[in-house]
């Protein structure tokens, strides 16, 4: 599968990505702006929390392969890079509309319910990435 970018051309999907871009969690990044409402003033910036994933995942990719060029691509290095792709593909998926500039309204870690052993402080304010 691809996926065609106005910023990278055709990114690659693997087979076993599909089903996360598929599912509703990641779909829904479909309706949240990356770049809140710098569209009003720059019409062109319509860019949305999925394709800045994916673009993310391309990107990193691409890093990868040039890091590693000279690496033998043992089965080590492949699951490293699966590895790296999927956590790029999924580093927004908590993403909530304007979620950077409306944190101040979000609960208390406290309050999330959050294995512990993900939590730095259990009495901060949430932030997107709790």
């Amino acid at each position: 599968m691809e996926v065609r970018d106005p910023v990278h051309g055709s990114i690659k999907i693997l087979k076993e990505e599909i089903p996360l871009l598929e599912h509703p969690f990641f779909q829904r990044l479909r309706n949240i702006k990356q770049l809140g409402f710098s569209e009003y003033i720059f019409p062109g910036a319509t860019h949305t929390r999925f394709i800045h994933s994916v673009g993310v995942m391309d990107v990193s990719t691409k890093v990868f392969n040039q890091l590693f060029k000279n690496e033998p691509r043992t089965a080590d290095l492949n699951r490293l890079q699966e590895t790296l792709r999927l956590g790029c593909l999924l580093h927004d998926i908590g993403h909530a509309p304007l979620s950077h500039t409306t944190e101040f309204v979000m609960p208390s870690v406290k309050e999330l319910n959050l294995d512990p052993s993900f939590v730095a402080d259990i009495n901060a304010q949430a932030t997107h990435e709790d």
